[in-house]
Formats: structure tokens, C-alpha cells, sequence
């Protein structure tokens, strides 16, 4: 997608009924439908507690990938890393949550570069703060500070595919930003503070 077009309100605009027929928001629907059943599954056996107390480092096969799809949506992708960093400690919690954020933002580039099309960013790309609107979304900066913003990652995943920046760059991107923020949110889920 040329990002000219979208500076220049050209494209076809978003209507409900091409939303429903978009294959990246039917994925994401499916990510919300198989996300909400794999937390009640797991609620239902007891918690990832008991998960991860009897299946070990194993118990990452599930919660790993339910973070993923957790995060994949407007929901707070949050709530399953800091679980993921209470139940396997501070190493091997930011690990997980690094694991998790890393799946979400290839599904997310994977799936906006494929439905490109059906979404316009430009009115999301204008609300960044004027600091980071002077990076153009293919630079470093910008892949990797816009990711602690509120929503930043979904932003980011989604500006990455819809303009086509290339994997290299997108990944070793997403692997800094994501990893000071895995780092972050395992500290705090094992109770470690600055002070």
C-alpha cells in the first residue's frame, strides 16, 4: 500500500459491511472467540497456577499463545503477561511475555498486509505525538518507541503491514521494543520496583 495514498485521503472508505467481510477483523473475531474459550478452559482446570504446577515450563504451549491472542485484540494483552510473569518467575516470565508479544505482531503484520485495503490509518497516524509523527513508519525509531504508547503495538503491527516494511526490519524492531516491555512487565508482575 503506497502510504502517499493514505496521505492524500485516497482509497476506499471503510464501511460496515466491507468490515464484516474484511479477512483480517474475521481473524480477529476468531482470535476473540478462541482467546475467550482457552481462558475459560484454563479457569476451568484450575487456573495457569495449576497449570504451569503441573505441567512445568510446558504450560508456556498454552499461555504463550493465548497471551498472543489476547493481544491480537482491543482487549488488554496485558492481563495474560502479567499472569505469565507471576507463574513462571522474572526470567523465564519476560521470556513468555517477549514469546506472546512477538506471535501477536507477526499475526498482526501478517494479517493487516494481507487486508490492507480495507483500512485507512491516516487519522491514527495524525493523533501520535508531533515527536514521533516526524519518523516515517519503515524507521527504528518509530517501530520500536510507538510500542509504549496506549495501543501503540496495535498501531505499530498494523502502520508495519499495511506499509509493507520490510520483515527484517519490522522483526528485529518489534524483538527491541517488545523486549523492554516484556522486561517491564515481568518486574513488575514478581513485585520489582525502581525504588
Amino acid at each position: 500500500m503506497n502510504p502517499d495514498a493514505l496521505k492524500e485521503g485516497a482509497g476506499p472508505a471503510l464501511t460496515g459491511r466491507r468490515v464484516l467481510r474484511s479477512r483480517g477483523f474475521q481473524m480477529i473475531v476468531f482470535a476473540l472467540v478462541a482467546g475467550g474459550g482457552a481462558w475459560v478452559w484454563i479457569a476451568a482446570s484450575g487456573g495457569p497456577a495449576s497449570l504451569r504446577e503441573h505441567h512445568g515450563l510446558l504450560a508456556a504451549a498454552l499461555l504463550v499463545p493465548l497471551q498472543a491472542l489476547v493481544s491480537l485484540t482491543p482487549f488488554p494483552g496485558e492481563v495474560v503477561a502479567l499472569t505469565n510473569g507471576v507463574v513462571f518467575g522474572f526470567g523465564w516470565g519476560a521470556f513468555a511475555i517477549w514469546s506472546g508479544w512477538m506471535l501477536t505482531a507477526f499475526l498482526q503484520y501478517a494479517l493487516v498486509r494481507r487486508t490492507a485495503n480495507d483500512l485507512e490509518f491516516e487519522a491514527t497516524l495524525d493523533r501520535l505525538p508531533a515527536w514521533l509523527r516526524r519518523f516515517p513508519v519503515d524507521h527504528p525509531i518509530f517501530l520500536i518507541a510507538a510500542r509504549w504508547l496506549p495501543y501503540g503495538a496495535h498501531l505499530v503491527n498494523s502502520a508495519a503491514g499495511a506499509f509493507e516494511v520490510p520483515r527484517w526490519r519490522f522483526t528485529w524492531c518489534a524483538a527491541i521494543g517488545i523486549g523492554v516491555g516484556a522486561l517491564a512487565m515481568s518486574a513488575l508482575a514478581n513485585g520489582w520496583t525502581l525504588l
